[in-house]
């Protein structure tokens, strides 16, 4: 519900998506990018002064719109959260199916899901964001070399006889904490924990720290071992022609890219899990898959790799 912004002690209204509330709540609230939008307001000329004062006016204060939303954000097991989306495109997303109107789509879920990808297009749009324009860069376009690229997967390709089951056993694949792709992400790091002994604590010099006890390593591939391990498997992946190549052929100057992926099934979409692997000789690793729990195990599957490149 909206209000009189009062002009005298308020000239900005920052509000919370019914998203960023419910972040609020649990305590995952991280804010990384706040846009500033002046939708709500309205200009008027003034031949003298080229726009009217405008702080006799009675302005109402800004509000939460579903189009507010434009990122879909999931639950751990990958379900998308209730999405309105745009009303031009008329679909939304409702305990992780899509909604045509009133009604479940439950055949050719992954042309409509395009449709719901453009709507959260639109809903950024209609934010009317504030920003500078460079004038000095002629086309701010973006276009890429290919707007397709399929995969083709079977019983023989691209895996040969033998190297995988027809039925992949979660029981027997790594659990996050001997996942060689966590091995650089902090929280999955070796990080016994030591005690810290010195007579003197103003004297860092003498400070020694010595383990609590004598945890095991899980995971005992070294960093650059496991490197070398990811690319021989992207390496094999390419020699048999299951790597595509897509190239920016026009962006920004900036050249910041937002990317999503998802899982079209017959009667659901979920949003898939990424982790980030760093950077490696310039060169940015994702790993892009989904997470199953298994006994209490969490587990990631890969399901492919993304590598951005200068």
């Amino acid at each position: 519900m909206s209000g009189i912004l009062n002009t005298k002690q308020r000239i900005m209204d920052t509000i919370l998506t019914q998203e960023g509330k419910r972040q609020l709540a649990s305590g995952e609230l991280r804010l990384n990018f706040i846009t500033f939008t002046d939708n709500a307001t309205f200009y008027k000329k003034d031949l003298v002064s080229g726009s009217a004062d405008a702080s006799q006016r009675i302005y109402l204060e800004a509000c939460n719109l579903p189009q507010d939303q434009i990122t879909f954000e999931s639950h751990d097991t990958g379900q998308l959260m209730n999405f309105v989306g745009s009303d031009e495109k008329g679909f939304k997303v409702l305990n992780g199916k899509l909604i045509s109107g009133s009604t479940y789509v439950t055949s050719s879920i992954s042309s409509v899901a395009n449709d719901l990808l453009d709507s959260s297009l639109l809903a950024f749009k209609r934010l009317q964001s504030i920003g500078s324009k460079d004038i000095f860069f002629d086309d701010n376009t973006f276009e890429l070399s290919e707007n397709e690229i399929f995969f083709d997967i079977t019983d023989k390709t691209p895996f040969k006889k033998g190297d995988v089951e027809f039925n992949a056993n979660i029981a027997i694949a790594e659990n996050l904490f001997s996942d060689s792709r966590l091995t650089r992400t902090p929280n999955y790091k070796y990080l016994p924990p030591v005690n810290r002994q010195s007579t003197n604590y103003l004297d860092s010099d003498i400070i020694d720290l010595q383990p609590l006890s004598n945890y095991p390593k899980v995971n005992t591939v070294s960093e650059k071992d496991n490197i070398n391990i990811i690319r021989e498997k992207l390496f094999n992946m390419e020699s048999i022609g299951y790597k595509k190549t897509i190239n920016f052929i026009e962006t920004s100057r900036q050249n910041n890219i937002f990317c999503q992926f998802f899982e079209a099934s017959n009667s659901y979409i979920n949003k898939l899990d990424i982790i980030d692997f760093g950077i490696v000789e310039e060169k940015k690793y994702y790993f892009i898959g989904k997470i199953f729990n298994y006994n209490g195990e969490a587990k990631f599957i890969n399901l492919f790799t993304l590598v951005f490149e200068n």
